[in-house]
């Protein structure tokens, strides 16, 4: 594969990607279908360009043996999700959310007066992703179907 160049993943591959977190975005944990699925890349494909450079050497290997495109650098994602993550890996996207999204939210004039009538509750976000809480779970102690995802509750 061509240093940059985008390819297109196989069916069979976005099946596996979203059975990775059973139907559900890995990063909000809302329930998804197949079809409003987005793959994302954990490590991002535009960093080949835009990245960090200490990021951009990795990145280049990654396009060189395809692991670029192997499953353990792809995550389901909500339309949402992804667009917000946008080129950014992890630690960048978490700490976007916890800047704009956590603490600018709050801050405005709609959600305050939300909150002072009780529409809505504020809960500080712990800064995990869904696919990170489920790794905290020893699921020989916790039927996998009666898990309350923090969406539904």
């Amino acid at each position: 594969m061509k240093y940059g160049e985008r390819k297109s993943i196989s069916k069979a591959m976005r099946q596996q990607v979203f059975d990775k977190y059973n139907g559900h975005c890995a990063y909000c944990g809302r329930k998804i279908e197949m079809k409003e699925m987005q793959v994302d890349h954990i490590i991002p494909i535009a960093y080949s360009c835009y990245g960090p450079r200490d990021k951009a050497e990795e990145v280049r290997k990654m396009f060189e043996d395809e692991s670029i495109n192997a499953i353990d650098n792809l995550m389901p994602a909500c339309r949402a999700c992804n667009f917000y993550k946008g080129i950014n890996d992890i630690e960048r996207f978490r700490n976007r959310i916890k800047s704009e999204l956590d603490h600018t939210c709050r801050q405005s004039f709609q959600t305050r007066l939300a909150m002072q009538y009780g529409i809505i509750k504020y809960e500080p976000w712990d800064g995990k992703f869904y696919f990170e809480r489920l790794q905290e779970i020893d699921f020989d102690d916790v039927d996998p179907h009666h898990i309350v995802h923090q969406h539904e509750r």
